[in-house]
């Protein structure tokens, strides 16, 4: 029970930073079927994307700071379309709905926290913010596409250590799923 609340302070407390220093993305469409993006508090080497519905890259580029940026979608084909902001902590993202006659903008916007991965010799540790408390899976695969390691669990703070003192030293590659979403990365150990 203990450490329930203490992660649950520890949830609370970094959701609190992370949003007093968050990137800023306002949607605002206006007349002839654009949307005006407003960006504020944007880190450097974050990206600004626009996909259509099948996820292909209709838009794609580097932002930081306070930006304004207006995308045209009037010669883009009726559909839906989805415009995210993504830095090395999270994910933003909105939905465009757009139709011959107008655009409209959802206004709930879909906010995720990515992990994060520190690698110290032949440790690899893993973090992860699950304040839904989705079912995560963390799987390690070697350069042969291996599974080489895997933890499963739904807790607010995934906090996990591999310890790769029995594997040779090399690239492995880590999937990470939560509920629906998939993150990748590869990292070298050892």
């Amino acid at each position: 029970m203990k450490k329930n609340i203490k992660n649950l302070v520890l949830v609370l407390f970094l959701a609190i930073g992370i949003s007093m220093n968050a990137a800023k993305i306002d949607l605002e469409v206006n007349g002839n079927q654009s949307v005006v993006v407003q960006l504020k508090n944007v880190k450097e080497g974050s990206m600004l994307k626009l996909q259509d519905g099948k996820g292909e890259i209709i838009y794609l580029e580097d932002v930081s700071g306070k930006q304004r940026k207006v995308l045209n979608l009037k010669n883009l084909p009726e559909g839906e379309y989805l415009l995210t902001l993504e830095d090395n902590f999270s994910i933003s993202s909105s939905s465009i709905l757009k139709n011959s006659e107008s655009l409209k903008v959802n206004d709930g916007e879909n906010f995720t926290f990515k992990p994060n991965y520190l690698v110290e010799g032949k440790n690899l540790h893993f973090q992860y913010m699950n304040p839904m408390s989705k079912n995560t899976s963390v799987q390690i695969f070697d350069a042969a596409g291996v599974k080489v390691g895997e933890s499963k669990c739904d807790d607010v703070v995934v906090k996990r250590r591999f310890d790769f003192s029995n594997m040779p030293a090399g690239e492995y590659m880590v999937k990470v799923q939560v509920g629906e979403k998939n993150f990748y990365k590869t990292l070298k150990v050892g």
